[in-house]
């Protein structure tokens, strides 16, 4: 029946297709976004389970990092089986991920091996699944879509955020009870919503008969690492992710700890920040280019890691820096799947895109712990050395971004795949 009702809502007409399959793909994306506000979860489970303050960021990094892994891997699956499947596998990996943290989520072990484990795996599916199918049919408006696609993703946490923090409480007597609870909510959102709205997912030619993707190089993964832009691309990726995922990791406590601010209210702007920001750039990019996008990612990191976050004097000033943060993270992964598009092609774009989001990886797992430990013991000077460095990653992202050209790799085309 549900699907039945979904089915009406979205009838296929030729015309509206892809807008309609752009819906599709914000609704899943909005799911899974859920899993940024993770930042909600580190005191209580500090007060529920007796976890340090560094333990309470590990689940947060073996989700970024199976999420990574996921997104390569999903890639190579989807560009070989279709979105489809893939999108569907990962709907039911993600509802199983928070059934296994609802039920061995107060132990670390149990929080990292099933929670983070299942629901990084099949976020990567859907994410890149969804990614993928709106490039093959947006060719003519890469950055735009990318940034609506994956506006929800950024958003995610806008609707969770308030909601997971509503849920949990904020009695810490209660926490050991409503902790659970609120996993079992998210297990059943995400089966119903992701597992049947991926459903409807399908590339152009299998809908049409014929293919969108846009003319020039389709290159595949093997030539695509034999370039040194796909490295300077991975290198962006690397400087941007470590920034903005440390913020979004560290938002909850950074807004409690230093400035006593509203924790759910904190989260939530910062994610409409980060979903803004994605669809902001990747309108810009399609008009200015994606370098000059990327430059403009690196200066608002500059300004906010060096002015703004280090010594914040009010609360305006320390919530207005890590929303500046989350704005420049979007920004920065809505220009990236356009510019690998741009430089590899996009019939490959899964497995090639997959390969560059491994940078997503190393930052999400090594970053956030690092910086967690730096600040827990001395939040203030901690946080002071770490913008420091975060500034400096940022002028080497921006001079990176600034230096890239797109190679000539036609004769690493098709014919090698």
């Amino acid at each position: 029946m549900g699907r039945r009702l979904l089915g009406i809502l979205f009838v296929m007409r030729r015309p509206l297709c892809r807008w309609k399959l752009a819906v599709l793909a914000v609704l899943i994306q909005l799911c899974l976004g859920a899993g940024y506000s993770w930042t909600v979860f580190r005191k209580p489970l500090e007060s529920a389970y007796g976890w340090s303050y560094a333990e309470t960021a590990e689940p947060f990094r073996f989700l970024l990092l199976f999420y990574a892994i996921g997104m390569t891997l999903g890639g190579w699956l989807q560009d070989r089986f279709g979105p489809r499947p893939v999108a569907m596998l990962g709907g039911l990996l993600v509802s199983l991920g928070c059934a296994f943290g609802a039920v061995f989520g107060s132990t670390q072990a149990g929080m990292a091996a099933g929670y983070a484990t299942f629901c990084g795996f099949g976020m990567g599916f859907a994410y890149v699944s969804a990614l993928a199918v709106l490039v093959k049919w947006f060719p003519d408006r890469r950055g735009f879509i990318v940034g609506v696609a994956v506006f929800g993703f950024g958003a995610g946490s806008m609707v969770s955020a308030p909601v997971q923090t509503k849920l949990v409480g904020s009695d810490p007597a209660q926490y050991a009870r409503t902790l659970p609870i609120t996993f079992w909510w998210m297990a059943a959102v995400f089966f119903i919503l992701v597992v049947g709205l991926s459903s409807f997912l399908s590339n152009p030619d299998a809908a049409h008969g014929s293919s969108t993707v846009g003319k020039g190089a389709e290159i595949p993964p093997a030539a695509a690492l034999r370039t040194w832009a796909f490295y300077a691309q991975w290198l962006v990726m690397l400087c941007s992710t470590a920034i903005g995922l440390s913020c979004l990791s560290e938002a909850a406590p950074y807004l409690k700890r230093l400035l006593e601010g509203d924790v759910g209210f904190g989260v939530g702007l910062m994610g409409l920040a980060n979903g803004l920001g994605r669809v902001v750039a990747g309108m810009a990019s399609d008009r200015i280019g994606r370098k000059p996008a990327l430059v403009g990612v690196f200066a608002i990191y500059i300004f906010t890691c060096g002015a703004l976050l280090p010594s914040p004097s009010s609360l305006v000033q320390g919530l207005a820096g890590m929303v500046l943060a989350a704005f420049a993270f979007g920004a920065g992964i809505a220009c990236m799947p356009a510019l690998c598009s741009d430089f590899f092609g996009s019939k490959h774009l899964g497995a090639n895109y997959g390969l560059v989001f491994t940078a997503f990886a190393t930052s999400g797992f090594f970053a956030p712990a690092v910086v967690s430990t730096v600040v827990q013991n001395d939040p203030e000077a901690g946080y002071r050395a770490v913008f420091a460095v975060f500034s400096g990653m940022a002028l080497v992202g921006a001079t990176v971004s600034a230096l890239l050209r797109k190679p000539i790799l036609e004769k690493h085309a098709e014919s090698e795949a």
